[in-house]
């Protein structure tokens, strides 16, 4: 037991001794398709706490829609929350690579005229990520990717596998605190 006590109080104090940070981060999109006519937008704000110089954990919240008018009228409407630790591998003044690993829920509404249906998602993987430091307190982050797998994850069907296509790059900002 007091093995088991000195270990606790030696963790504490070197997660304490760290000068934790907050980091706020966000990307946001807008689209406007004329020739489909079809309008999308989504916001996705995230948080992330260092525990320490190499990791962190945080979540990501974002709600979009999709909105198409080609004579009947669909919209779809999607909230994910993804909860997520993160390793930095890499660190030196302006650039640090990491690997974000969690897993992710979604709702999706989707509303053809007068019918609609909800359907839950769910994703488990890796999302591999660079940060480009601007200034003091602001960063430039982008994630790179994904390795893992999806099931409604807000498309319909299941997925698995490693995606680096262009559609799958998200390009955001950060503020430390």
């Amino acid at each position: 037991m007091k093995k088991f006590i000195l270990f606790f109080a030696l963790a504490v104090t070197s997660l304490t001794s760290y000068a934790q940070k907050f980091e706020i981060a966000g990307t946001a999109n807008f689209w406007r398709n004329t020739d489909k006519n079809t309008t999308s937008f989504e916001v996705a704000p995230e948080l992330t706490y260092e525990l320490t110089e190499k990791w962190g954990i945080g979540a990501s919240v974002s709600y979009g829609q999709e909105r198409e008018n080609d004579g009947i009228v669909s919209t779809d409407k999607v909230f994910t929350f993804a909860p997520y630790a993160r390793y930095t591998y890499f660190d030196k003044e302006i650039i640090s690579l990491f690997i974000d690993g969690g897993v992710g829920l979604s709702k999706v509404k989707s509303e053809i005229g007068n019918e609609s249906e909800t359907r839950t998602g769910f994703e488990a993987g890796l999302k591999p990520g660079v940060a480009i430091k601007v200034a003091e307190r602001f960063k430039f982050i982008s994630k790179i990717g994904f390795l893992g797998y999806k099931k409604n994850y807000p498309q319909a069907g299941k997925a698995f596998g490693f995606n680096l296509s262009g559609e799958n790059i998200a390009i955001g900002f950060a503020y430390m605190f």
